[in-house]
């Protein structure tokens, strides 16, 4: 996994409430906190991300470690996926942003 550089870009082109695609049952507050969320996606970047001086962060990590981020958090920008053209395609979220 290379490390990550905090620009954000994983973050950006999903919908604000991607972050709720995690499993949270070891984080009770976090889980509270995706059941009363509506989710509609309607907007852009997530939610969780917050940017100071030009440095990403996630809101879930900072409180409450990197486990608690969703898996295709975790795994960005490593996460392959198949995209319908049969052409590999790297990254999450682009899976549907990109044809051809």
């Amino acid at each position: 996994m290379s490390e990550c550089v905090r620009c954000g870009q994983c973050c950006i082109s999903v919908g604000k409430t991607f972050w709720m695609n995690g499993e949270f049952k070891d984080y009770p507050q976090l889980e509270a906190l995706a059941e009363k969320t509506a989710v509609v996606d309607e907007g852009l970047p997530c939610e969780m991300l917050q940017m100071k001086d030009g440095v990403a962060a996630c809101k879930i990590e900072v409180l409450y470690g990197r486990d608690a981020k969703p898996k295709v958090c975790r795994e960005y920008p490593e996460l392959q996926c198949r995209h319908e053209s049969d052409k590999m395609r790297h990254g999450r979220g682009i899976c549907y942003l990109l044809s051809g």
